[in-house]
């Protein structure tokens, strides 16, 4: 997989430009969107730093966290299968774009 991105795999808090190719962005599209349609946490976490940041106001109901963001993955492993119940009804799709 990492053969197809010229750049960095994942992003810090620090702002980094990175270019992907095509078939690393499909790959990645495809794994993230079957991971959250098997309620696979730990998968969809291994596409995310350790210290990436999850905002969203459904957490300040599902983690009773005021400020509506978690930080890291240590922060969003205990309440994923919460974020799950609390979106189960989604089940997500996705094709490529055929513009080529």
């Amino acid at each position: 997989m990492n053969s197809h991105i010229s750049g960095p795999v994942r992003l810090t808090r620090t702002l980094e430009v990175i270019m992907i190719d095509k078939m690393f962005a499909e790959h990645f599209a495809t794994d993230w969107i079957a991971s959250w349609n098997a309620h696979d946490l730990d998968r969809i976490l291994s596409h995310y730093t350790d210290d990436f940041e999850m905002s969203s106001p459904v957490i300040i109901k599902v983690a009773d966290e005021s400020s509506g963001t978690l930080k890291g993955k240590e922060a969003v492993g205990p309440i994923g299968l919460k974020l799950f119940n609390w979106f189960r009804i989604f089940i997500l799709s996705w094709s490529p774009r055929l513009s080529e």
